[in-house]
């Protein structure tokens, strides 16, 4: 692998640099869809004492895996996007500002802020929660006005957020796995010669390995943080929540069936 990252040409995040390979040289203006992800993103590069504008990526040749998450990218160029891979935001967790949540009963009568998302409402209302869709420009508020018991985020979004100067209470449910689709206009990726679009196309596949990676280091750390905060951190039975939620698998398979069946078949659970 070769990846080199610097932010403003200089402070390097990480680097694994091969010098013989054959390398180009990308500059990338980053943009990011909601104040969650610049957070998220900040709060990676403050450690180097970066500012989020510029990254200039050195990439090499790599190999790449095909995975359903190539599908999805796929099925972007119905919105005129072209999709260049898929980044880790993480395994959303809960908290709240009432109680430890030892087990899924814990769960029922929470007012819980979800995502605009029917498949996500559904689920929290499986639980039992009061299920409250929200933007999250508006959600902070709520929690910090009480109209709203909780959230649930990524560990890395919960700290970089200040949930908990609001929530005293976080369970590491993982409940739901959030990803980040980084994409390009379809004119730019047009530009591109046949012998540059594979490169990007390749390494983007590898750094999206590493940035699982990464994500998955700072999402544990994280956690340590939210603890030194004075939050309570709880390890609820994941498996009784999956029993819960077992009757939303029938009511999506018309709408999802086949995908479904091919992610279950992958997971180490099964």
């Amino acid at each position: 692998m070769g990846i080199h990252y610097f932010l403003n040409t200089s402070s390097p995040v990480f680097y694994e640099i091969d010098e013989s390979a054959k390398i180009i040289n990308l500059c990338l203006d980053l943009y990011f869809n909601n104040q969650i992800e610049k957070s998220k993103m900040k709060g990676l590069f403050q450690q180097n004492n970066g500012k989020i504008q510029n990254i200039i990526i050195t990439i090499k040749e790599s190999n790449k895996n095909p995975n359903i998450g190539t599908r999805f990218l796929d099925k972007l160029s119905g919105v005129q996007l072209y999709g260049l891979g898929i980044w880790e935001s993480g395994f959303r967790n809960l908290t709240n500002s009432k109680r430890d949540i030892n087990s899924v009963d814990d769960v029922s009568g929470l007012k819980i802020r979800t995502m605009e998302n029917q498949v996500h409402i559904a689920f929290w209302k499986a639980m039992g929660a009061d299920a409250t869709p929200m933007s999250w420009g508006e959600a902070y508020t709520a929690l910090q006005q009480g109209a709203l018991d909780g959230q649930e985020n990524p560990a890395t979004v919960i700290l970089t957020n200040n949930v908990a100067q609001v929530n005293k209470h976080l369970a590491i449910t993982e409940h739901a796995y959030s990803t980040v689709f980084l994409v390009m206009s379809p004119e730019t990726w047009a530009s591109f010669d046949d012998e540059t679009k594979q490169i990007f196309t390749d390494v983007m596949a590898e750094c999206s390995i590493s940035e699982r990676e990464l994500s998955r280091k700072m999402d544990g750390e994280a956690v340590d943080q939210l603890k030194e905060q004075g939050m309570t951190v709880t390890y609820p039975d994941k498996q009784q929540f999956i029993d819960k939620a077992a009757d939303l698998y029938a009511q999506w398979e018309d709408q999802y069936g086949d995908m479904i069946s091919e992610i279950r078949a992958l997971s180490v659970n099964q």
